[in-house]
């Protein structure tokens, strides 16, 4: 077992022995705890699986609502400074609304062309073959940008100027235009 031990300079890791309940925790306990885990997801067939995630999706985009529309109520009783921070907030909300949409469409099949796999690897997709980066950061596409000010991790973006961010999938359908279905199918 590691244990972190944070210094005044340095953080150093100790290693004790495990214990014998420990061991067996490890050796016995935990691959049968998975292996039951494996089973019971088999249990249910796909189709109730899929239930239960849109059942799951649709509740959260009611709770995003809600936050929507009292954000919205807020924003209007406001006469302060805060109001550009409400807005960035009720923007975020919109675009977590959006996202949940289309997770729903994907679940009930409304999107036949497009699987969770094929969105899966869209994400895969380099990133740095839409903008050009060199360490880390990149010219944003969302503004007149002479010095780079987007900063691209993971297949992730984020510009410091704008407040611009997203995936990979996200940047394809603003850069290029197109919808979700089609930057889905495009990044394959």
């Amino acid at each position: 077992m590691l244990i972190p031990i944070v210094g005044a300079d340095s953080l150093a890791l100790i290693t004790y022995p495990m214990t014998e309940e420990e061991k067996y925790y490890r050796e016995k306990v935990w691959p049968r705890v998975l292996a039951s885990i494996a089973q019971w997801v088999q249990e249910f067939p796909q189709q109730e699986r899929d239930r239960a995630r849109k059942d799951f999706l649709l509740a959260e985009i009611e709770k995003v609502r809600e936050a929507f529309i009292q954000g919205c109520a807020e924003l209007a009783l406001r006469k302060d400074d805060l109001t550009y921070w409400s807005e960035k907030r009720l923007a975020s909300l919109e675009k977590r609304m959006y996202k949940l949409g289309m997770d729903v469409k994907i679940v009930t099949g409304r999107l036949e062309s497009i699987s969770p796999e094929m969105i899966a690897r869209a994400r895969r997709y380099p990133i740095d073959t839409l903008v050009t980066v060199r360490h880390g950061k990149a010219l944003c596409p969302f503004h007149n940008d002479k010095h780079p000010s987007m900063d691209v991790r993971k297949n992730f973006y984020y510009c410091y100027s704008c407040n611009a961010s997203g995936d990979v999938i996200d940047l394809a359908m603003h850069v290029r235009g197109i919808t979700f279905k089609e930057a889905v199918n495009q990044l394959q």
